[in-house]
């Protein structure tokens, strides 16, 4: 005890001997050790949360339009589950979409209330992909139209997604009375239904025939999504047929009224460039 207070002492004594500039290192030094280390904390990418997007950008998320560009680890791009090509060379990747862009214009396949081709796509951040890399890929996307393109984290994608399951609240019950007179009323008007379809096959064109034009057909999809009646109501006769054919192969997402499914009628709308 009275050796380790004399060793204090000659220590006290020893600073006080040393220029000030000299003690106050040492001083400084000694309470930078018993600091505790702060941990470096890594960056974080600016994307859009999902607590700052609106109702109707995150619906549109869920929408099975929308189109995702993954990057994986080897660089290879995937547009939803197929390949195209490589971060090195994603001229394939703007091809494709290109391509499927010009497809969704001639089947009509449009956002929601309006005539504008449903381009909205996402492309998914890692943290293995540097800054430039991912700047690449949206660069190139929107070279390719789309529009709008939204970053995201695979914990933000999948939030959004099931950002309706959680915010909504369980429909009421409806009575058996009540159903009944919803599904009495007969289908309802869905107008033009291209934009609304889960399967919408290309129709075949016939071999001898060399026209342009465009097909309107009437349908009635039923309460699963399947189409029940089609009939050409415009467009040049000799394209009917393969655009009923086409249309009768159509699936649809169910369409519910309070909670009920019901028929749905409307047209689709087939372009013939041949």
């Amino acid at each position: 005890m009275a050796r380790a207070l004399f060793i204090g002492v000659g220590l006290v004594l020893l600073l006080s001997l040393l220029p000030h500039g000299v003690s106050q290192g040492f001083a400084l030094q000694n309470q930078n050790r018993r600091k505790k280390r702060t941990p470096v904390q890594p960056q974080v990418r600016e994307v859009q949360t999902v607590a700052g997007a609106s109702d109707e950008w995150l619906g549109q998320i869920s929408n099975p339009l929308t189109l995702v560009v993954t990057v994986k680890e080897d660089r290879t791009v995937y547009l939803n589950k197929d390949a195209e090509g490589t971060l090195g060379d994603l001229s394939t990747l703007r091809r494709r979409l290109e391509n499927l862009f010009e497809q969704r214009r001639q089947m009509g396949a449009f956002r929601p209330g309006t005539s504008e081709v449903e381009k909205l796509l996402v492309v998914k951040s890692f943290p293995y992909l540097r800054e430039d890399e991912l700047a690449k890929v949206v660069a190139e996307v929107k070279a390719a139209g789309a529009e709008p393109v939204q970053v995201m984290t695979e914990e933000q994608y999948q939030a959004a997604l099931n950002y309706w399951k959680v915010r909504l609240a369980p429909p009421k019950p409806v009575s058996a009375e009540e159903r009944k007179r919803i599904q009495s009323m007969g289908p309802i008007n869905g107008g033009v239904l291209n934009g609304k379809a889960i399967s919408l096959p290309k129709p075949v064109t016939p071999a001898r025939v060399r026209v342009k034009a465009t097909v309107t057909v009437q349908i009635v999809v039923d309460e699963e999504g399947k189409v029940i009646s089609a009939r050409a109501v415009s467009g040049h006769p000799s394209l009917h047929a393969a655009a009923v054919q086409a249309a009768r192969q159509a699936r649809f997402s169910r369409t519910l009224l309070s909670g009920v499914p019901v028929k749905v009628s409307g047209v689709v709308v087939y372009h013939f460039n041949q």
